[in-house]
């Protein structure tokens, strides 16, 4: 099971501010390892604790990141990507990219991840086959086995 730094400290019997005033950080670590022995948290983490609280921070979850947001990997950008592999099922990732104008990285993740597109026979093609494509599949190997001699 993996834990998060604070579901550590939130055991059973521990209150992170109380733990965490008034006492040094090596002293700290030693608290938690005598206590949780080899799931204790690494001493790292208790300076970085220890840091925190002295800074004025009150939790121990992460802050809000102030990023970009994801903003090309949504519906619209989907549903274009996916359009164009119908289109032309040997179109390379570069050329989607330069005809949609949207980051490789991303053209590449919806391709396989999102729209979950593998290559086969120099041909994007749906992981998962449906009832029509199988049955396909199977009426043109019974063809070809009809009219082939076979040793």
């Amino acid at each position: 099971m993996l834990m998060t730094p604070t579901a550590k400290i939130k055991r059973p019997g521990m209150n992170g501010m109380k733990l965490l005033l008034g006492n040094e950080a090596s002293e700290i670590h030693k608290q938690i390892a005598e206590t949780y022995g080899e799931s204790a948290t690494s001493r790292f983490r208790v300076y970085q604790w220890c840091t925190w609280f002295g800074e004025g921070r009150t939790r121990l979850d992460d802050e809000p990141k102030s990023g970009r947001p994801k903003t090309s990997t949504n519906e619209e950008n989907t549903t274009r990507v996916n359009e164009h592999i119908k289109c032309d099922r040997r179109m390379k990732i570069r050329e989607i990219t330069l005809k949609l104008q949207i980051p490789k990285r991303t053209v590449y993740e919806i391709v396989h991840d999102t729209l979950q597109y593998r290559k086969v026979s120099a041909r994007s093609v749906p992981k998962i086959l449906t009832e029509d494509h199988k049955l396909q599949r199977v009426e043109i190997l019974q063809r070809l086995l009809s009219t082939r001699q076979w040793r």
